[in-house]
């Protein structure tokens, strides 16, 4: 197989992103912007960007007493002044944990939560009373059956994955599951 045509996937970013996200699982935090405020203008509203510092970070708690612990994007990250995350990614993937004065991490990619769902992890828990999924200890809000649909999905592409490994000279990349797969990545 030649690498031109492996790589015709290499200039889509969101792909690249949720890659780099499984190979760096589970070390994932989770994104919570503040509130959207906006200024008044003659002509109607305006929502602002956020301050960088008001971006808050949490990865799942090492200890038991079940609290996720707040990080901080380190000051040499290209992302520490970012106000805004590309495809309003709610996770963000890490290289590195850092801890000095606070727990920092660095080489941080921005994520989306499909990707998460999608390539990292077991297996999705699903909550039927409504509260969501989750992949281990992220936790993401959706409907049950949005739950089972990517779980089935996942399912689908462990099967894909496994047939490449016992026979390594099939094509998976034209296969329904991996289109399917790349058109929720990129949405």
């Amino acid at each position: 197989m030649d690498v031109l045509r492996l790589s015709k996937f290499s200039s889509n970013d969101s792909l690249v992103r949720a890659l780099v996200a499984s190979a760096l699982y589970p070390n994932i935090a989770r994104i919570v912007m503040p509130a959207t405020k906006y200024e008044k203008l003659s002509s109607g509203s305006l929502a602002l960007d956020p301050e960088a510092r008001a971006i808050k970070l949490f990865t799942p708690s090492e200890t038991p007493d079940d609290r996720d612990e707040r990080v901080f994007i380190h000051p040499g990250s290209t992302l520490f002044a970012a106000t805004s995350f590309v495809d309003n990614c709610l996770f963000a993937a890490f290289f590195t944990r850092v801890q000095t004065s606070k727990v920092f991490l660095r080489d941080v990619t921005p994520v989306g939560s499909l990707a998460i769902l999608l390539l990292c992890g077991d297996e999705i828990e699903i909550d039927h009373l409504g509260r969501g999924v989750q992949v281990r200890e992220l936790r993401m809000k959706a409907w049950a059956r949005i739950g089972t649909l990517i779980a089935i999905l996942r399912r689908l592409l462990d099967e894909r994955l496994r047939w490449k490994i016992e026979r390594p000279e099939i094509d998976i990349l034209e296969d329904d599951v991996i289109a399917c797969l790349q058109k929720l990545i990129q949405s």
